[in-house]
């Protein structure tokens, strides 16, 4: 009998057998996380706006996914990280010429959210803030992967409230 795991595993070679090998060889963890959880649809959205006056252009969809992949100006924690989501232009502004920026959020708060972190100097904050439609969502972290050397530990945390009081 096949095992979703098996299901899952040939699916990914037939798509791309270079990067989704059966046998020894490896795979990266992002790259699988990336292919399992691609969107059908946009998820993200983003709009170039001045640093100086209100100008702004027209919104259009992102490509942002549901993966967060570290860049070279890492923000202290995973919430500052998903507060500066934003594409670097080079762009001026047409009416005062200062510089614009590119910020990029999500169409909708999303069910899953994942940041590839590579680096040791970057807090993992215990819950993430979206607003949607005017109020807050606050997301909590449910599960980690550890991974290297072809092997992960991954952590799947549950949050249970009982008489006003946490526990894991």
């Amino acid at each position: 009998m096949k095992t979703a795991r098996d299901t899952i595993r040939h699916g990914l070679y037939l798509q791309h057998p270079i990067q989704f090998p059966y046998g020894t060889r490896g795979t990266s963890v992002a790259a699988l996380t990336s292919a399992i959880l691609a969107p059908n649809d946009c998820v993200a959205i983003s709009s170039p706006e001045c640093t100086n006056c209100d100008y702004y252009e027209p919104t259009m969809n992102d490509r942002l996914e549901f993966i967060l992949y570290e860049k070279e100006d890492m923000p202290k924690s995973t919430s500052h990280w998903l507060c500066s989501l934003e594409h670097e232009t080079h762009e001026k502004c047409s009416d005062c010429a200062c510089a614009l920026k590119q910020p990029i959020t999500f169409k909708s708060v999303p069910n899953v959210l994942v940041f590839e972190i590579n680096s040791r100097n970057i807090r993992i904050s215990k819950t993430l803030k979206f607003v949607q439609d005017g109020g807050a969502v606050i997301l909590d972290v449910r599960g980690l992967i550890y991974h290297g050397d072809f092997h992960f530990t991954s952590r799947i945390m549950e949050m249970i409230i009982m008489s006003g009081t946490m526990m894991e």
